[in-house]
Order: C-alpha cells, then structure tokens, then sequence
C-alpha cells in the first residue's frame, strides 16, 4: 500500500516539480505491485490529514507501506511539518497550527514490527515563509531543511538531502533525487537499503557535493526487495537456512547454479559470503567480498564484513584498514564508526582512538542507543563510573528495553553511587523487559541478600 503526495501550486514559493516527482514515483509504485493513492496540491490540513487517514485505515491490509511526500516542509523545534497549498504561514505558530506534523504520517505507516515502513520526505525545498517570520523565534525553529526523526520499528525513513539542509526543485521536470529513486527502486534484487545508498552516491556526485541524501533506519528480519528477481524463492530459501543455521551446505548448492548463471549477482553474492561465515570458512567469505567490493566499491557494509573475517582469521592489520576504508567510502555513516570503534577497544586496546570514534558516531546519530551503549561500556572498563553512569542513563532515554543497560546501570549504582534502592528498582526493570534474563535474577538475588545482611 502506498500513499504519493506532490504539492506544488503553493499561493507562496510555488514549486515546478513535485507533482511530476510525485506521479513519476506513483507509476514505478503502481509497476512493482502497489496499491497507490495519489493525491496532488492538496490545499488544507484538512485535505491533506483525510489523505494520510486514507492510506491509514488500509495499511494494516499490505505487508509493505510506502509514503512518498513532494513539496515544502519546514522543522519547528526539531518537528518537522508538510505544508498545504493554499495556506498562510506568518509565524512558526500557524506552521503548528495549520501545517501537518510528520508524526500524524509516520502514526498512519506504523504497523506490526514484522512489516517495512517506508517513508520518503522529498519535502527540504527553501521555505518562502520564513522571511516572514518574527525575528524573536527560537534558534532550532525556521531553519533551512527538515530535522532528523526517529524511525519506528520495522521502518526506514529518507529525507532527499541531509537534516538541516535544503534540496533543489530540479532543472528538468523532476528533481535529481526522484529520477535517481525512480530509476532505483526499479532495479532487481536490490535491496531496499542499497536502493537508497545508491541513490545517495548519485546525488551527491550529479549535485558535486552539493545535497547529500539521508536514511535513519530500523528495518528488522530479513533483507527486504522492493523487486525481487528470477531467483527470489532460492534466496528466500537461503535465508531460511541462515536464520535456522541448519543445512548450511544445502545452500551452497542452491547458490552454485545461480552464480553460474549470474556471476555478478549482487544478493546472490551476499548470500554466498554469509554462508561461507556460517560455516566458519572465513578464507572463502573473503574471496566472496573481495568480488563484492570491486562491484561496489562505495557499500561500507562490504569492507566491514570483510574486516570481520580477516579479524577471524587474525589478519589485524588487514582488517584495520578495510574498517578505516569504510570510514573513507561512508563517512556520514555511523555504524562505521561504531564496528572500527570497536575494533580499536577490543582488539587493538587503543581507548583514545575507540573512545573518538564512538563520539564521531554519536555526533552523527545521537539517537544509536547503541554507540551511547558502546561508549557507556568503554568508559566503565577505564574506570570512569561517572561517565558510564551518564552514557547508561541516556541509553535508556533513548531505547528503555535496550538489553542488559538497565542491568549495568543497577551495577553501577551499588560500586559508584552506593545507592542500592535505585540498583534494585533497575534490576527488577531489567528483569520486567527481559524475564528470561538469567543474570538480572542473579544480580538481582545478591542484591537483596547483601541488603539483608547489612541490615542484620
């Protein structure tokens, strides 16, 4: 199910191309499968609400949801609005009052953890409203371009240039990210996270530097296909195989008639190299990603994969510099900051250098409740309690059912802050998140015999 909006006849800095982006995405949506609702200079919240509750009501019915919105947005304190037509905007109060926040679409996208959720905000044209503006407004609202936001589960969210910036309408009759999106989302066995690296790396090298694409992502479960090729029951099949790790060999057979046939298949070629890796032969997984890395040499993903099986194979040297090429090739990109992080503190035992990189990483995606999980960790191994204590706690602001941050946080309250209730209330969270965690019950138990015998 797919909801397409392009707005462009705007009574204030009307724009060329957003319904033409917007129809142009509609027919590839419409060609893949998608049942599409189109909808074209909506001129009210109004109008424009009832069309995001359309695709709403029948998002539940479709495994995959797909939002695509053309035309001016503007963030608000860190908010980001879509903007009708034939509205007025004199202060960034009637933007909140009349425009419409990204979070009434991403409440209509969101559904089952297990489903994708993909929302495409083509919405970063200069506001013309702003001039208008009172000059007393805060200093996070009415600036340029749209404002990072936290995807849900199961979803990837892309913004047609980076947070805070502004994109061009175009030269021609769409703009270069929608016909870089057309042309990729049409592309076989491709996978939805490639597509929209691809189309990054395109429009950064059409514009010379000049719009840098993004995606905040939290996809789950397998690698999703917005079109999947000939072979997609095999692959489906291979995955199966991966995630139950039975039968590991039966998919290398499976994969052997399929390279043969195309050499040269990226999913087919990714298949090979994991399940090289599940069967431990990490000298056949490398040959794999080397054959990956001269077909795309600007995936990260490669060059830290392959990083990973030299580490197995304890080729350190090796493996620190396909982590620094990662960095080099994708330096926007956080988790490469995080893996090569990791890599320096438990490998090669240089704090400083992993310490630099997972601020590097959380200057980049404050929200990874993961590198502040990285970072909170390192600092605890150095002794820095302090630290950890505030790394943990911003953790759980970020993501309360983070696994065993909750049990850290409780450790670091009975050794650092000799408060044994506050460890107590976040061992029994831990344990209320994750019931089946064993050490929580332990920590837990020794907690409370140690406060029975102080008390005796």
């Amino acid at each position: 199910m797919a909801l397409v909006i392009g707005n462009s006849e705007y009574i204030k800095g009307p724009l060329k191309n957003p319904v033409n982006d917007a129809k142009l995405i509609a027919k590839a949506l419409d060609s893949l499968g998608f049942e599409v609702l189109e909808y074209y200079n909506l001129t009210t919240q109004r109008q424009l609400k009832k069309a995001i509750l359309e695709f709403g009501a029948k998002r539940d019915s479709a495994n995959v949801g797909f939002v695509y919105y053309a035309g001016h947005g503007v963030q608000v304190n860190n908010e980001n609005y879509l903007l009708p037509t034939q509205e007025e905007y004199t202060s960034q109060t009637e933007v909140i009052e009349y425009a419409v926040s990204v979070q009434t679409v991403l409440r209509a996208l969101k559904s089952d953890s297990n489903q994708v959720n993909i929302l495409v905000l083509d919405a970063c044209r200069d506001n013309p409203f702003e001039s208008n503006w009172s000059q007393t407004r805060s200093a996070q609202g009415g600036t340029g371009g749209l404002a990072k936001i936290p995807p849900p589960n199961g979803s990837i969210i892309a913004f047609s240039t980076s947070a805070g910036e502004t994109a061009a309408d175009g030269k021609g009759i769409n703009s270069d990210y929608t016909l870089s999106l057309y042309k990729n989302i049409l592309l076989e066995d491709t996978s939805l996270d490639q597509v929209f690296r691809n189309v990054r790396a395109e429009v950064f090298k059409i514009t010379n530097g000049a719009q840098r694409p993004i995606e905040m992502t939290q996809l789950t479960g397998q690698t999703f296909y917005l079109n999947p090729g000939n072979y997609d029951d095999e692959f489906k099949a291979i995955e199966l195989i991966l995630e139950q790790k039975k039968e590991l060999l039966d998919a290398l057979n499976i994969l052997a008639p399929i390279i043969d046939d195309m050499p040269e298949n990226i999913r087919a070629l990714e298949l090979l190299a994991e399940s090289y890796v599940a069967l431990e032969n990490f000298s056949k997984a490398l040959e794999t990603l080397d054959i990956l890395v001269r077909l795309d040499t600007k995936k990260s993903i490669y060059l830290r994969q392959r990083a990973w099986c030299y580490k197995k194979l304890d080729n350190l040297e090796k493996a620190l510099e396909d982590y620094n090429k990662a960095v080099e090739v994708e330096p926007e990109n956080s988790y490469n900051y995080e893996m090569r992080g990791d890599f320096y503190e438990n490998y090669l035992k240089d704090y400083d250098k992993a310490l630099a990189d997972y601020n590097k990483g959380i200057e980049l995606n404050p929200t990874d409740a993961g590198l502040h999980f990285s970072k909170a960790y390192l600092y605890a191994s150095l002794d820095k309690l302090d630290l950890a204590l505030q790394s943990y706690l911003e953790v759980v602001r970020l993501n309360p059912e983070y696994q065993n941050a909750n049990n850290n946080i409780a450790l670091l309250y009975i050794s650092y802050v000799k408060d044994y209730q506050k460890a107590l209330e976040f061992y029994t969270k831990e344990i209320e998140l994750h019931p089946s965690d064993a050490l929580a019950y332990r920590n837990r138990d020794f907690l409370l015999n140690l406060r029975i015998q102080l008390f005796i």
